[in-house]
């Protein structure tokens, strides 16, 4: 499952780097690099932290083994969060910041107000239903 997500995140990244101009112009705007994949800073950035300082040993208990791959299993749960929320942005185009500021601009105040509130509902929605 964790290796279709990834190779779906992949599929993602190509896609949005066949037109690598809009996507570098807006990502240096939000900390996104395409040619890597990668924003600077990502969500949960310190998931990281959970890891950091274990270590497994020939002398761990049975216990402390489980409790240290019960640590890993919530590490790559925050991780496969990550992954879903970076194929998000990429997928609904968010990276454009000029391109979201330029089509609110067009649309009435009630428009936006209506947009603004119906943004929670955007991850239910497929490419340009939204």
């Amino acid at each position: 499952r964790d290796v279709e997500r990834s190779r779906g995140l992949g599929d993602v990244y190509k896609r949005q780097n066949k037109d690598c101009g809009e996507v570098s112009a807006s990502g240096e705007l939000v900390g996104y690099m395409p040619k890597r994949g990668d924003f600077t800073i990502e969500y949960d950035n310190e998931a990281e932290l959970l890891l950091a300082e274990m270590e497994f040993f020939d002398d761990d208990t049975q216990e402390e083994i489980e409790i240290k791959n019960q640590v890993m299993l919530l590490y790559n749960e925050r991780l496969n969060d990550r992954i879903e929320r970076k194929k998000f942005v990429i997928e609904k185009g968010l990276l454009d910041a000029k391109k979201q500021k330029q089509a609110e601009k067009k649309m009435s105040k009630e428009e936006r107000e209506l947009h603004s509130l119906m943004k929670p509902f955007m991850r239910f929605c497929e490419g340009d239903e939204y």
